[in-house]
């Protein structure tokens, strides 16, 4: 059975539901940052912030086709630019340490 078309109103939910998931992940990025581990963290909110700037095109478009009112989150400001080499916290090194690596006062060492 093919899927129901949708109404404009309804893209027009899903659009700005898209923007307020957009701005609260940009905000945990930047506050929590993430776990990619090619990409700094100020690469991935700009990508997000991007995102946000589609969505916001799409709202501006089918509201202007449609007569629709823009919703309220549109004219919230968009997140700022961050340096791209941004990272919103310094990682910490694991090193696992398991009783057959640590060394005692006891233990001759040779390396």
């Amino acid at each position: 059975m093919p899927k129901k078309k949708k109404t404009p109103a309804e893209i027009l939910r899903e659009l700005e539901k898209n923007l307020q998931e957009g701005y609260e992940r940009w905000l945990h990025i930047r506050k929590e940052g993430c776990s990619d581990p090619y990409w700094p963290d100020g690469a991935n909110l700009y990508l997000v912030r991007n995102h946000c700037l589609y969505y916001r095109s799409q709202i501006a478009e089918l509201c202007d086709t449609y007569g629709f009112s823009y919703p309220k989150s549109y004219f919230r400001p968009l997140p700022p630019e961050l340096p791209m080499d941004f990272m919103a916290k310094p990682r910490k090194l694991v090193i696992d340490e398991t009783p057959a690596t640590k060394s005692t006062s006891n233990q001759l060492s040779l390396f």
